[in-house]
Order: structure tokens, then sequence, then C-alpha cells
């Protein structure tokens, strides 16, 4: 699972990536109560497989998110959850991105 990220960034070099691919990683909370999630960005999903560096890109794309969370009542795949929660926050900053399954 990844994501897609539709809208164009770019790099702090001034680089533009457009249908850049993303990997989310997530940990829960010892408590049950929140998810810490991270992304990092690639050119491409080749790029990544191949063993690239990711972007280096704003902090606002690359900072740790913490979204509230309760184990109990929430679906236990903390990973799809997580890249929900990546897809809501790149929203708020009118960036747009899609879940891929591939």
């Amino acid at each position: 699972m990844s994501l897609i990220i539709k809208s164009v960034i770019k790099s702090k070099s001034g680089f533009q990536v457009s249908n850049a691919y993303a990997r989310v990683s997530v940990s829960d909370r010892f408590e049950g109560t929140a998810l810490n999630t991270m992304i990092n960005t690639y050119v491409s999903k080749s790029e990544y497989e191949a063993g690239a560096q990711p972007l280096g890109l704003d902090l606002e794309l690359t900072a740790n998110i913490v979204n509230s969370y309760d184990r109990n009542s929430m679906s236990s795949d903390i990973l799809d959850v997580a890249h929900d929660n990546m897809i809501a926050y790149l929203a708020s900053i009118n960036i747009e991105a899609v879940k891929d399954l591939s």
C-alpha cells in the first residue's frame, strides 16, 4: 500500500514532481490512543524500488502527524488508518493524494 500524490510538489532544491510515490509509516502509541504517522516521498515507485533516497521536501510534507485512535473501536489495520489520515492531512494543506493498493 502506498500513496500517489496527484498534486505537483516541489523539493527544497526547486525540483517539481507530479504523481509522486509515497510510503507511509505508522506506530501505535503504547496506550492505543494515538497513531504517529510519517511519509517518505519519491519521484516514482521504480525509484523507491531501486533504493533511492526520499525527496527532500518542506517540513509540512515530512512532519510526524499524530491522530487520535481507539484501538478498541477502530480498525486494527493501523497502516490503512494511517494512509487515510495522511490523505486527510495532505488535503488540509491543499495537496491531493490517493491510496494505491497495487
